[in-house]
């Protein structure tokens, strides 16, 4: 695979990413590796998909479909053992030619989402690429906050029983999962909702809980 030939396979899709990346496969069997922009080999191929790496991170399949992310060493930050990891470059809803900040399922703030079966349900945990901290999939589900939604000063996850609740970025519990509804903090505030003595309330509270 040489660099020459990338670019031209490039020009005769017309600069699209998605046509470019689901052709570029074919050429190692379809498995995936990354290359430099003189098309070197850094990792070679060897898993069944691949994100595009940001900030020294990517998220990569291998041959058995189990998900995880990698380091651009190639060490694993996260192993290789989930059924899914919500990386925006695995979808190519964007390209590595547009907005790089977009990445990663919109997930500006440096997250992946990371979802696993226990006892037949799909349960969620994340990567936080800041901390470096990985938490094990254990909520129904997780909420990143968008760049235009809110801030991911806590972030907001669901428990099938006890509703909702916001977890610092090491995946310690900071507001109990005890809310109906709730939506990710903005400068500090974040709108919940909840039913007490049978009537119900949709009031802020500030990242002790305090309303």
């Amino acid at each position: 695979l040489d660099a020459e030939r990338i670019l031209k396979l490039y020009d005769e899709v017309e600069g699209d990413a998605e046509a470019f990346f689901e052709i570029l496969p074919d050429w190692f069997h379809g498995e995936w590796g990354y290359c430099d922009k003189g098309g070197k080999w850094i990792l070679s191929p060897q898993w069944s998909s691949a994100g595009w790496f940001r900030n020294g991170t990517a998220a990569v399949r291998s041959s058995d479909n189990q998900w995880g992310i990698i380091n651009e060493q190639g060490d694993y930050l996260v192993p290789c053992i989930f059924v899914s990891i919500q990386d925006q470059y695995s979808y190519y809803e964007y390209t590595p030619f547009e907005n790089p900040l977009n990445y990663i399922g919109g997930l500006t703030d440096g997250f992946y989402l990371i979802e696993d079966y226990v006892d037949g349900e799909i349960v969620t945990g994340f990567y936080c690429i800041a901390t470096k901290s990985f938490v094990e999939p254990q909520w129904c589900a997780v909420y990143i906050a968008e760049a235009d939604y809110g801030t991911n000063e806590l972030i907001l996850v669901e428990d099938w029983n006890l509703g909702f609740g916001f977890v610092d970025r090491y995946g310690n519990p900071v507001l109990q999962c005890q809310y109906e509804w709730a939506y990710p903090f903005v400068n500090g505030i974040a709108t919940v909702q909840a039913h007490s003595n049978g009537e119900y309330y949709e009031f802020c509270i500030d990242l002790t809980g305090a309303p």
